[in-house]
C-alpha cells in the first residue's frame, strides 16, 4: 500500500497520483490542508523536513520530492514507465529535469498568479510574474513541437513517467489560459494524455470534481 499526501490541483501531487494509478497500484491519497496547520506537525516534519508536499509512505518508509516519487513507484513496481537501460533511464531523467527547472516551472508559476496568488492573500496576479512566465513558455513550445512531431512521448516511441510528470504541468498550462493550438502534435500529445482512463480515476481519487 502506498500512501500519498499532498495538495488538490498541484502539479507536483498530480504527477505522483497520475503515475501510481497508471501502475493499477493500491494507493490512498491523502489531501494535506496547509490552513489547519497539518503540514507542520511533527508527523509530518518526518516525512517532510520543511513540512512540504508531496509525500510518500510505503512500507513504513516515508520518501518526499514528486520526480522522485514517481520513479520509485515505478521501480519498485517493475514498470515499464520507466525503463531499465541507462540510455534509455537517462532519456526520462532528463524530461523529469527539464519540466522541473524550465517549462513546467513556468507553467507552475501562471498558475499560481492565476489561480493561488488570492487564495493565500496574495491579492492579484503579479501581471509582470506572468508576462515573464508566458514569454518563456512561449520560447520553449517550438521545440517541444518538434520534438513530440518525430516521437509520440518524450522519452521514445513508449509511454513512460517522463509523460505524466510532464502531463501534470501542461495541464496547469491549459487551466491557466496557456493554448496549445499553434502546436499540433503538443496539442496531439497533450489530448491523448488527457483522454487516459487513468487520469480521470486518478483526479476521482482526490475529490477533484469535474473529471
Amino acid at each position: 500500500m502506498y500512501r500519498i499526501r499532498g495538495f488538490n490541483f498541484a502539479a507536483n501531487t498530480a504527477k505522483t497520483a497520475y503515475v501510481a494509478q497508471a501502475l493499477g497500484v493500491d494507493y490512498d491519497y491523502v489531501e494535506m490542508i496547509a490552513a489547519k496547520g497539518e503540514l507542520k506537525t511533527p508527523e509530518h516534519f518526518k516525512r517532510h523536513p520543511l513540512g512540504k508536499v508531496p509525500t510518500l509512505e510505503h512500507d513504513d518508509k516515508a520518501i518526499f520530492e514528486s520526480n522522485t516519487i514517481c520513479k520509485y513507484m515505478a521501480q519498485v513496481e517493475g514498470s515499464e514507465l520507466l525503463p531499465t537501460s541507462a540510455y534509455e533511464g537517462a532519456l526520462v531523467d532528463q524530461w523529469l529535469n527539464f519540466f522541473t527547472n524550465h517549462l513546467g516551472r513556468w507553467f507552475t508559476v501562471c498558475f499560481f498568479e492565476k489561480h493561488i496568488r488570492a487564495l493565500v492573500g496574495g491579492g492579484d496576479p503579479n501581471e509582470a510574474n506572468l508576462e515573464e512566465a508566458n514569454g518563456f513558455i512561449l520560447q520553449m513550445l517550438p521545440a517541444i513541437e518538434k520534438h513530440l512531431q518525430a516521437q509520440p512521448y518524450f522519452a521514445g516511441q513508449n509511454l513512460s513517467v517522463a509523460d505524466y510528470v510532464a502531463f501534470a504541468y501542461f495541464e496547469a498550462g491549459e487551466q491557466s489560459d496557456i493554448s496549445f493550438a499553434d502546436y499540433p502534435a503538443v496539442e496531439s500529445w497533450y489530448r491523448g494524455m488527457q483522454s487516459r482512463e487513468e487520469i480521470a480515476l486518478a483526479k476521482k481519487k482526490m475529490g477533484i470534481t469535474g473529471a
